[in-house]
């Protein structure tokens, strides 16, 4: 039998971080811990033994839901961004917040590096693609 202390370190499973972790005991139930608190996240809770407790695992998505297209859009998007982004024969114009930009504009960005501009929101929101993914930077949409 093993004898728990006060203050003492237990493993134990952790219903924030959702894996088991040492805890340092807070309150005890006779010779039993009955609150933990985590020494990685610093949340505190019911003792968990982690031999008993149910691990849930995460569902598999099923081919077809709306979610699913939804990022398969999105992917089709990227690849066409990422190939429209790869054009060199184009040169770049310097960003700026105050400037105006047109659609598949290609921007060079001083922190995020080449991109080109996607969507327009209003009123002075533009969507650049980067190499590194989706931003949405300041600035205007040039008008005709």
């Amino acid at each position: 039998m093993v004898q728990y202390k006060m203050l003492g370190e237990i493993v134990c499973y952790c219903t924030k971080c959702k894996l088991d972790l040492n805890h340092r005991i807070t309150l005890m139930d006779g010779t039993k811990p009955k609150r933990v608190m985590c020494l990685t996240c610093n949340a505190t809770h019911s003792f968990k033994d982690p031999d008993k407790v149910k691990k849930t695992t995460k569902k598999k998505a099923v081919k077809g839901t709306a979610k699913d297209l939804t990022k398969a859009k999105i992917s089709a998007e990227e690849k066409e961004w990422r190939l429209k982004l790869t054009d060199t024969a184009k040169t770049p114009s310097k960003y700026s917040m105050k400037d105006a930009y047109s659609m598949e504009e290609h921007i060079y960005h001083p922190t995020f590096g080449r991109g080109i501009v996607v969507s327009f929101d209003y009123p002075d929101k533009i969507h650049i693609f980067f190499e590194e993914g989706l931003k949405v930077l300041k600035g205007l949409k040039k008008t005709a």
